[in-house]
């Protein structure tokens, strides 16, 4: 099995500025909670618009024949950092991750692409990813298990009885970890979460106030441990 992601890139500002402030201090926090696989790894910085899991190796081209027409140049705010469980309480897999600002014309763009990219790549998968059975499934709201049944992935906008109902949370993912999500784990990745912290203005001290390309690129893994994000 393969996931299959569409994602926008960050620009190369926005990551130089990840590379010379957070990624030191992150890797440091991760190696003192004994997360040296997560310190390792290296995550394409982005923010996904939808992924999808499928066996089938043209799903890509599949994927970029059904894709409704991009939007332009999103000028979105980056925010503040946050830990995230697959779904409260399951444990595990769980996120480190940097926020978006939830008004704007970029933000509106941004989701109204995820609820028409969602609908035409949705029906190109072959179930729900691998992440969402067992403990997380059933730690899930009826929302998120209405979505995993009926789009086979959670965290995503959809149309119902003629109103766009939004489950879609866009987000930049700096840490996806497998390993359970302990009282010293959240304390660790809280302490990191506060360097910097965000400013009264909205803007983030020393940080972001930056845009996101507008290129949607497909991404594929082979390893779900691969997949950095959720879609919400």
């Amino acid at each position: 099995m393969r996931t299959f992601g569409l994602v926008y890139t960050l620009p190369k500002e926005v990551n130089d500025k990840l590379a010379a402030t957070i990624a030191g201090l992150l890797k440091e926090d991760l190696l003192h909670a004994g997360l040296a696989t997560e310190a390792q790894m290296f995550n394409i910085p982005h923010v996904t618009v939808v992924h999808i899991h499928s066996a089938d190796p043209t799903t890509p081209d599949k994927m970029l024949r059904a894709l409704p027409a991009l939007p332009g140049t999103l000028n979105i705010t980056l925010k503040n950092f946050y830990t995230t469980e697959a779904a409260k309480g399951a444990g595990r897999p769980w996120w480190l991750d940097l926020g978006i600002v939830n008004e704007g014309k970029g933000f509106e763009d941004a989701m109204t692409f995820n609820t028409a990219a969602t609908a035409v790549l949705a029906p190109l998968r072959d179930g729900p990813l691998p992440r969402v059975t067992g403990p997380v499934f059933a730690k899930m709201g009826d929302g998120g298990k209405e979505l995993v049944h009926t789009m086979g992935v959670s965290g995503v906008n959809v149309v119902k009885d003629g109103k766009e109902l939004r489950a879609h949370n866009p987000h930049n993912t700096l840490v996806y970890s497998m390993a359970p999500f302990t009282q010293a784990v959240q304390d660790a990745m809280n302490q990191t979460a506060k360097e910097p912290q965000p400013d009264p203005s909205g803007r983030h001290q020393n940080i972001f106030q930056d845009g996101v390309h507008r290129r949607a690129w497909l991404r594929r893994q082979c390893a779900a441990r691969s997949l950095p994000h959720r879609s919400g």
